[in-house]
């Protein structure tokens, strides 16, 4: 990462390394990707409030590098507890 020079294609992003990368400058800030060059991905119905932890993802700089994917695992558990599902069950 100090070299500047990126050997992988891609890589999973710790939340707990978002204000290296940031400094570094070696993740692309999905703040910026989603208002500009990825508007056409993005859904316009996405509501980042909806996320949880969505402040341990946003970086010093006010960026936001990673959507949290916890809420869900979440989600899963509560579906499984209001339906009574074993959570084994759901895919």
């Amino acid at each position: 990462m100090q070299s500047g020079e990126n050997i992988y294609d891609a890589h999973v992003n710790d939340s707990d390394l978002i204000g290296t990368h940031c400094r570094y400058k070696q993740a692309r800030s999905l703040t910026d990707w989603m208002a500009g060059g990825g508007a056409s991905f993005t859904n316009p119905n996405l509501k980042l409030d909806d996320f949880i932890g969505i402040d341990f993802t946003t970086a010093p700089d006010g960026e936001l590098y990673q959507l949290s994917d916890q809420q869900f695992a979440n989600l899963k558990l509560l579906f499984c507890f209001l339906l009574n599902v074993p959570a084994a069950a759901v895919p």
